[in-house]
């Protein structure tokens, strides 16, 4: 039992600690179309390589993989 609240509170940390961060991360943003998808054309090639290939190949194994 001591075992669970310890494990149930190292979550809630670490959940709270991921929300903040993102919030922070999230502010002075537009809120756009453009902002969303491409985060206003600031990525570099590489970091958008990375990106693109990782949703292709998450689209792929959860579509195309059990068909």
């Amino acid at each position: 039992m001591g075992d669970t609240i310890i494990i149930l509170g190292v979550i809630a940390v670490y959940l709270v600690f991921v929300l903040f961060i993102g919030a922070v991360a999230g502010r002075g943003r537009n809120d756009s179309a453009e902002e969303y998808i491409t985060a206003s054309r600031s990525l570099g090639f590489i970091c958008m390589y990375f990106l693109m290939g990782g949703a292709i190949f998450s689209a792929f194994a959860y579509l195309g993989g059990p068909g």
